[in-house]
Order: C-alpha cells, then sequence, then structure tokens
C-alpha cells in the first residue's frame, strides 16, 4: 500500500510581513542610488568622442554643419542609461526583498531620471573649462574637441523636460522589475523563510517525489 501521508503536500507559508522601518531605510537607499549618476555621466563623457570646431577670426565653427558626434553622444548615453537601469533593478530586487512590487517600480523609476539628470548635467561640464579657456586664446585655424551634450530642450515650467535618453535609466529599471516580477515563483514576490519541512509540489506522485512506488 503507498502511504499518501509521506507525500503530502505542504501549503506555502505566509511570508514574512514588512517592517515600516526597514521598508522605509530600503526606499531611502534606493532613492539614494541616484547620486550615481556622477560616474555615470563620468563615463559617458569618456565613452562619447567630442565634437570638432576649428578656430576663425571671427570665433569658432563647426567642421561639419551636422557633425555626427552628437548622435553619438545620444547614442553613448542612451546605451549607458539603460544599462545603468537593468543593472539597479536587479541589485535592488535581490538586496531589498521587502520593496518587491508596485514600491520598487515607483522607487526605481524616481532613482532613475534623478540619475540621467545628474549623468547629464555632471558629465556636459568635464572638460568644458580647459576647452572654454583654449577657444579664447588659441589662434585661428586651431582645431579643438569640445564636449559632447545631449540635445535637450528646457523648458521654463520644468528645468529641463524630461524627454528621450533621460528617461531611459528609468524605462529599464522598471522593465526589469516588471519581467522579474513576472517571472517570480511567489505570489508575493517574496520567498518565504523555510520552516525545515520538506515540501512536495501539488500533483507530483511517489514516483516522481523519489519515493517507492509501494509499501
Amino acid at each position: 500500500m503507498v502511504d499518501e501521508s509521506e507525500y503530502a503536500w505542504v501549503p506555502e507559508p505566509a511570508p514574512e510581513p514588512r517592517r515600516p522601518a526597514l521598508v522605509l531605510l530600503q526606499s531611502l537607499a534606493v532613492l539614494m542610488a541616484g547620486v550615481l549618476g556622477f560616474p555615470l555621466g563620468l563615463l559617458w563623457q569618456q565613452s562619447a568622442p567630442n565634437v570638432p570646431v576649428l578656430i576663425v577670426q571671427d570665433g569658432a565653427v563647426y567642421n561639419d554643419p551636422q557633425p555626427e558626434q552628437f548622435m553619438s553622444g545620444d547614442g553613448w548615453f542612451a546605451v549607458l542609461g539603460f544599462s545603468f537601469g537593468v543593472v539597479l533593478a536587479v541589485v535592488t530586487w535581490i538586496l531589498f526583498r521587502r520593496l518587491r512590487g508596485p514600491l520598487l517600480i515607483v522607487l526605481l523609476a524616481v532613482a532613475g531620471t534623478v540619475a540621467a539628470v545628474i549623468a547629464w548635467k555632471f558629465g556636459r561640464q568635464l572638460g568644458l573649462d580647459a576647452y572654454l579657456k583654449e577657444l579664447h586664446s588659441a589662434p585661428a585655424g586651431t582645431e579643438l574637441g569640445k564636449p559632447n551634450d545631449l540635445r535637450v530642450q528646457l523648458l521654463r515650467w520644468w528645468p529641463p523636460a524630461l524627454e528621450g535618453v533621460l528617461l531611459l535609466p528609468a524605462l529599464g529599471s522598471t522593465l526589469t522589475v516588471t519581467l522579474l516580477a513576472a517571472w517570480s515563483r511567489w505570489p508575493s514576490l517574496r520567498a518565504p523563510r523555510s520552516t525545515g519541512t520538506p515540501e512536495a509540489a501539488p500533483g507530483i506522485g511517489p514516483e516522481e517525489a523519489g519515493g517507492p512506488a509501494f509499501s
């Protein structure tokens, strides 16, 4: 005879309750990820090519009426920003289990947007002082490299318009969290603590569980 009690299915235990103080601290930690925009801006400015500028008698002009370096700068920011959002989402998903859910999506969207603005504002200033100094002292015919910049429109009521590549870090992080939540095996998105009792999935018989077929 088969001892069915030996292979009884154990229901999923309740997930660990959230602690408001710990959730608040973890939320602040995710929001502080916005300061990572400083190294992101440095990496962007080092990766994007400078725009070639030619010194003339009346000032300076671009060597090309439509320099392709501007598009390259946008492209590098897009790739680095989206990758930054994906990595940030994976790290926070692993480290901050209690935040999994809609709250984590909102926090990552805010942190990614803040990081993008910081990266843009900080990155565009790198090397700019040296460029301006050479611009005013170099003789005509000298070729200079202007630090790259994003083509972002500025609005009076919103200092910068959050559009285009500035939204890609937030898009990468929220999209990644959504996919991780869709693939999660737990309805609560947080695996319950192990109780020390072996569990068997419903529908698994004695043969699949590795037990004897007959007693």
